[in-house]
C-alpha cells in the first residue's frame, strides 16, 4: 500500500495547534523515491534563525529546513525532495551538484515521471 506522502501533517498539540512532522515527510519521501540511496539521511533539523536556509549538509548527512515553512507542507515536501536529490547525487557521484546541472535535472525528471509532484503542485 502506498503511503499518502501528500497530506500527512502530524498531530494536534495540547493547545490545539498542528505539530508538523517533517521527519515523517522525509522518511516517507525517502522510502518511496530514494530507497536505493545508502546511507539514508541521518535526519532533518528545523531551524528558526533568520539566516537559516533549506539545505543538505553532506558532512552531517542531514537536511535543514526553515521553521517558517512548516505551515506549508507541500512546499516543505518539495524542498525535502530537492535536498534528497542533492543527497543522492553526493552519495552516488561524490558531488551534490550545487549548480543543479544535468544530473540534478535528470533526477527532477525521474521524480516527475514517477508522479511525486502531482500531489504537491
Amino acid at each position: 500500500m502506498d503511503m499518502d506522502y501528500g497530506v500527512e501533517l502530524g498531530a494536534l498539540s495540547e493547545d490545539g495547534n498542528i505539530e508538523y512532522n517533517p521527519e515523517f515527510w522525509l522518511r516517507s519521501l525517502e522510502r518511496r523515491f530514494f530507497s536505493d540511496v545508502i546511507p539514508q539521511i541521518a535526519g532533518i533539523t528545523v531551524e528558526d534563525h533568520p539566516a537559516a536556509r533549506v539545505r543538505f549538509e553532506p558532512a552531517e548527512n542531514r537536511i535543514y529546513l526553515i521553521r517558517s515553512l512548516l505551515p506549508f507542507p507541500k512546499v516543505c515536501k518539495i524542498m525535502i525532495l530537492h535536498e534528497l536529490i542533492h543527497s543522492k547525487l553526493f552519495k552516488v557521484n561524490g558531488d551534490a551538484d550545487g549548480q543543479e546541472g544535468a544530473a540534478f535535472e535528470a533526477e527532477v525528471d525521474r521524480l516527475w515521471e514517477e508522479g511525486v509532484y502531482r500531489k504537491l503542485l
